[in-house]
């Protein structure tokens, strides 16, 4: 489970008050939230730093989003709202395969938090990060046909966003193992240690392999400049810039002929996704008309999907003499549990099938709640009343 601590802004001395994700002070109380979505209050001491008393649990429900957020909120006046759920973001997560004639679930463990699926070339393995809601994330591999779940990372808390390289032979993703979340590679057979690609003193994420098989896209948070789109070559943890601006770039996506970069920004005030020459030279085309991310090209490069408002769009494009839309198609709906540097679905090589992670009655079936004296249950709950 998650520390919670509390800080001493003068001597930097931190002393853990409990175990929870997400805490928050208010009211006398410490309120934080258990991996199964109960909402706990504890009494604490904010001269003394410590706790006074036993916690009690004041609701159970609340969603998470991410990798085990809590979705809930206090105020100074007595108020808290949260976002109800059954417990994980938004519900129970499934992972399925959608395909022509329907939906068919693939059998991973019940109760977990599943995170950037990914197919491996040859469409037999799915590499993605499975969670306990506030332990730790690690990349699994699963084996279509044996059936067989294989954990890949075993060091670091926080291992994520597993890509696959061309050959299909390793899988890159990020890791804390070492401090920042930086980028490793790893055989995904578990037949060789992980090794370092990239090495920064921020937060990087792997996104893409250009079709060379040796130079690979990131997502990368930066302090001066957000999200920005940077590449490095296996051999050389240098990395250079492809897309760094007042702006947040993500997302990063390279077109099977390595010739298009495909992305999300909020240069129009919302985020949407973005078609341009992976040289840099040329026009830059905005491919969602009203808003959008997480795209994926298609095998052959005539398709680009993304995610409008929960739905999976399909853009049929023609990239000369510029880049434009032929058509738009909504595939399927209930997409969710999207952020700036995974994707939570993936296109099969056949070029038909999809991966997606499922949320039990997805983003919409959830309700804002509000508590008013939030404190006063607290105080009941203790002695009993």
């Amino acid at each position: 489970m998650t520390r919670i601590g509390v800080a001493d802004l003068e001597t930097g001395t931190i002393d853990t008050i409990g175990f929870g994700i997400h805490g928050e002070y208010g009211s006398g109380y410490l309120v934080h939230a258990g991996s199964d979505g109960t909402l706990l209050a504890q009494p604490f001491d904010p001269t003394a730093r410590r706790t006074t008393g036993p916690a009690v649990a004041l609701l159970e429900g609340v969603s998470t989003s991410g990798p085990g957020m809590p979705e809930f909120a206090i105020s100074d006046n007595g108020a808290l709202v949260y976002h109800a759920g059954a417990g994980g973001p938004g519900g129970v997560e499934t992972l399925e395969i959608v395909t022509a004639t329907g939906r068919v679930p693939v059998s991973l463990p019940d109760g977990e938090n599943f995170e950037a699926p990914s197919f491996s070339p040859d469409g037999r393995r799915i590499a993605l990060r499975i969670s306990d809601l506030g332990q730790s994330q690690d990349i699994w591999v699963f084996d279509l046909d044996q059936g067989t779940l294989d954990r890949l990372t075993v060091e670091g808390d926080f291992n994520r966003v597993p890509v696959w390289t061309k050959d299909g032979r390793h899988i890159a993703f990020a890791s804390n193992r070492a401090g920042p979340l930086n980028i490793y590679w790893k055989p995904f057979d578990g037949s060789g240690p992980a090794e370092r690609l990239l090495e920064t003193s921020y937060a990087a994420y792997p996104a893409s392999w250009l079709p060379d098989g040796g130079t690979l896209l990131f997502n990368a948070r930066r302090d001066d400049t957000g999200w920005d789109i940077g590449r490095v070559t296996v051999g050389d943890s240098t990395p250079t810039w492809v897309l760094a601006s007042e702006f947040d770039e993500s997302h990063a996506q390279v077109s099977p002929d390595g010739e298009w970069l495909a992305y999300t920004s909020n240069l129009s005030g919302e985020s949407e996704v973005y078609v341009q020459a992976l040289s840099g030279e040329g026009a830059r085309y905005r491919i969602s008309p009203n808003g959008g991310g997480s795209p994926r090209w298609s095998h052959d490069g005539a398709t680009l999907y993304y995610v409008s408002d929960g739905t999976l769009i399909a853009a049929s494009l023609q990239t000369q003499p510029e880049v434009r839309v032929i058509e738009r198609v909504e595939r399927f709906s209930g997409m969710t549990d999207l952020n700036d540097h995974n994707v939570n679905y993936d296109v099969h090589p056949n070029g038909e099938d999809f991966l997606v992670i499922k949320q039990a009655g997805g983003t919409s079936g959830r309700q804002i709640v509000w508590i008013l004296n939030w404190p006063e249950i607290a105080k009941g709950m203790e002695t009993g009343r």
